[in-house]
C-alpha cells in the first residue's frame, strides 16, 4: 500500500496546508497560523489564502496547569488594532480574532480550531488526563471557550507527547487518560463539534497510542511527519522524507512508513492527514553534500540557528550564495549544500 490519499500540510505563518480525501468525501486543506506570527514574520490572517483552505488551526490557546483553556497572547489576539476593520473601541475584540470572523464571513466554508499544545505548552496534559476531575474540568473549560470565542468550531489537541518524552516527560498511564480526555472532550462538546489530534510520526510515538479507542473521539489523525531528524542527531538526515533511502538513523523516519504505521494501529485511511512542512533545518561542518554524515552544529536559521523558512530557503539560498540544489528521487525530497561553507540544508 502506497502513503494515504489524504495529506496535510502544516503552515505556520508561511506554512501550508492541503488534504485530498481518497473517498469522494470533501477535501480537507488545513493549516495552522501561529499566533506569534504578526511579530517578526509580519504575516497576519488577512495574508493567509483562504481561497486554497477548508480548515485552519489556530495556535495555540493555552492550557493552563489546572486544565483550564485561555487566550495566550492577548495582544495578538484580542487587542492588536487593524486600521482598515477596527474601532478604538475598548471594549472591542480585534487582533487576530476578529480578523479570522471577518475571514470566516468572506469564506463561509472555513473551518476554525484553537490548537492546544505544542511543543512548549503540553506540560501539563498528562496531570490533567491522570484523573476524572481534571478531564471534566478541561472539557467544561473547552466548551466556555467555544462559548466565548464563537469564531471556533473546535480543538486540535498536540498533546506533545503521551507516553514518550516531549520537552516534558510522559508516563505509561497516559496511553489510557489521553483516550479518555479525547472521550470526556466529546462527550462535553458533543458530536458536532470539531476535535482533530496531532500526533508523532515516530514509530515510538505511534506506539505510545490506542488509536483504535482514539478514533471514536476525533474527526481526524494529524500526521506530523516532519522533524524526522535534525541537529540533535548524530549526523544529517532529512528533516520530512516522503520514502526512505538509506536512512541510517531511522529507516521508518518518512512519510510513507509512518501512515503504513498509522494504519496498522487501527486508523482509517480517510482518516489520516500526514503533514508537509514550509521550513527546513540546516546543519554546519558537514563535509559532503547529504545525509547521514557528520556535523558539527546548528546551520544558518531566518531567526534562531538551524531553522529557516521557506520563504527565506527560496529567496536566498536555492541556487544562490553558493548552495547548490540536489533532489533525492527516492526520497522524494529537495537539499541544497554549499561545499565552501559546508552547510547542509533539508526542506520539503
Amino acid at each position: 500500500m502506497s502513503i494515504s490519499k489524504k495529506v496535510m500540510i502544516f503552515f505556520f505563518s508561511i506554512m501550508f496546508g492541503l488534504a485530498s480525501n481518497a473517498f469522494g468525501r470533501d477535501k480537507i486543506v488545513l493549516g495552522y497560523f501561529a499566533e506569534w506570527a504578526v511579530y517578526g514574520r509580519n504575516y497576519h490572517v488577512m495574508d493567509i489564502p483562504a481561497d486554497k483552505l477548508t480548515h485552519i488551526n489556530y495556535a495555540f490557546a493555552k492550557v493552563t496547569s489546572d486544565g483550564k483553556i485561555e487566550v495566550w497572547d492577548t495582544y495578538a489576539a484580542l487587542e492588536k488594532h487593524y486600521p482598515e476593520t477596527d474601532s478604538w473601541e475598548v471594549n472591542e475584540i480585534k487582533g487576530s480574532f476578529k480578523q479570522l470572523r471577518l475571514l470566516k464571513e468572506a469564506y463561509p466554508h472555513l473551518k476554525l480550531t484553537a490548537a492546544l499544545g505544542g511543543w512548549t505548552g503540553s506540560q501539563y496534559f498528562s496531570d490533567i488526563s491522570a484523573t476524572e476531575e481534571g478531564r471534566i474540568r478541561f472539557a467544561e473549560s473547552a466548551r466556555r471557550f467555544l462559548e466565548q470565542y464563537p469564531i471556533f468550531d473546535g480543538f486540535d489537541i498536540d498533546w506533545e507527547y503521551p507516553v514518550i518524552d516531549g520537552l516534558n516527560p510522559g508516563r505509561p498511564e497516559d496511553r489510557e487518560n489521553f483516550s479518555l480526555l479525547l472521550a470526556q472532550l466529546r462527550a462535553t462538546l458533543g458530536p458536532d463539534r470539531l476535535i482533530s489530534v496531532a500526533v508523532n510520526a515516530g514509530p515510538r510515538g505511534i506506539a505510545a497510542i490506542d488509536f483504535r479507542e482514539v478514533v471514536k473521539y476525533v474527526d481526524w489523525i494529524g500526521l506530523m511527519t516532519y522533524d524526522f531528524h535534525g541537529t540533535w542527531d548524530p549526523t544529517t538526515g532529512y528533516n520530512a522524507a516522503l520514502y526512505n533511502n538509506n536512512d541510517l538513523l531511522e529507516p521508518q523516519a518518512n512519510m510513507d512508513a509512518a501512515v503504513r504505521n498509522l494504519i496498522d494501529a487501527g486508523v482509517p485511511p480517510e482518516m489520516i492527514l500526514p503533514g508537509i512542512p514550509f521550513y527546513g533545518r540546516s546543519y554546519g561542518g558537514v563535509p559532503a553534500p547529504g545525509i547521514n554524515q557528520p556535523f558539527t552544529g546548528a546551520g544558518p536559521g531566518t531567526y534562531e540557528n538551524g531553522f529557516l523558512d521557506y520563504k527565506d530557503i527560496q529567496q536566498n539560498f536555492v541556487g544562490k550564495n553558493g548552495y547548490e540544489y540536489y533532489w533525492d528521487d527516492i526520497a522524494g525530497v529537495p537539499y541544497l549544500y554549499n561545499d565552501t561553507k559546508e552547510e547542509f540544508i533539508s526542506y520539503d
